[in-house]
């Protein structure tokens, strides 16, 4: 868990550098590791996604755990982000940098599909869940 802790702590949008979700890529990736040479002692896959596709990616089934992590709404909204250790925040553009207008034309509006991420979850038998901060999810996350 620390590891993982500190790995997403060190997430920054200049991480990204095409802007959009193509969930193959990560279907790829978790596929190249579950089928690599090393012996993992959890087989675990975590997804954190709104789930707003821009490829038209196929779920695949994984022989791992699958948790699916959802956040937003299907109304959508800005990204915010924000790093106190380097003194930034403000919203996420579309040319990967960060606004502090929340007017901007060039902001992201991420919309949730859960739809989709119940699909992805299905190939797998894994669960979803739905992290919005206006549904209560986190709480029932944390309580299970």
């Amino acid at each position: 868990v620390s590891a993982f802790s500190d790995y997403v702590e060190a997430l920054g949008v200049d991480l990204v550098a095409k802007k959009g979700t193509d969930m193959s890529q990560a279907f790829e990736r978790a596929s190249r590791m579950l089928d690599s040479d090393k012996i993992w002692k959890n087989r675990l896959i975590v997804l954190i996604s709104d789930g707003e596709e821009q490829e038209s990616s196929k779920p695949i089934p994984w022989q791992a755990d699958l948790i699916v992590w959802g956040l937003g709404t299907e109304e959508g909204g800005l990204i915010r982000f924000g790093n106190p250790d380097l003194n930034t925040s403000g919203y996420v553009t579309q040319s990967g940098k960060l606004s502090q207008n929340p007017s901007d034309p060039d902001l992201i509006i991420s919309k949730a599909n859960f739809d989709y991420l119940n699909e992805i979850a299905a190939q797998s038998n894994g669960k979803v869940y739905d992290l919005s901060f206006d549904n209560l999810g986190i709480g029932h996350f944390l309580n299970h």
